[in-house]
């Protein structure tokens, strides 16, 4: 197996080729696919791995609190948001889960 120092360099400036693959991973967790479907696209072994090259986002983190916050809320407020964002489906089985 080649070294690192031995591979041919894809680099533009500061972005390596291998930068892509976190920003890759990141952009997937971000659409909402779950981080077994990334690992396996990416041909990790691990999920440790994985978790490793996709970085939570402040508007992750905010929607994974919104989800929580609306299967405790017994007045569905928050199922509104919910099924507005990116993930309409999460939002329809909340609904049904309150129900």
């Amino acid at each position: 197996m080649a070294e690192e120092s031995d591979r041919p360099s894809a680099a533009v400036g500061d972005l390596r080729f291998h930068d892509l693959r976190h920003t890759a991973a990141t952009y997937m967790v971000t659409g909402g696919i779950d981080l077994v479907t990334v690992k396996e696209i990416l041909g990790h072994a691990t999920i440790q791995m994985t978790m490793r090259y996709a970085h939570p986002t402040p508007e992750n983190k905010r929607h994974a609190v919104e989800v929580l916050a609306a299967l405790f809320d017994k007045k569905n407020e928050n199922l509104a948001i919910i099924q507005q964002q990116k993930l309409p489906e999460v939002g329809a089985s909340l609904s049904k889960l309150v129900s």
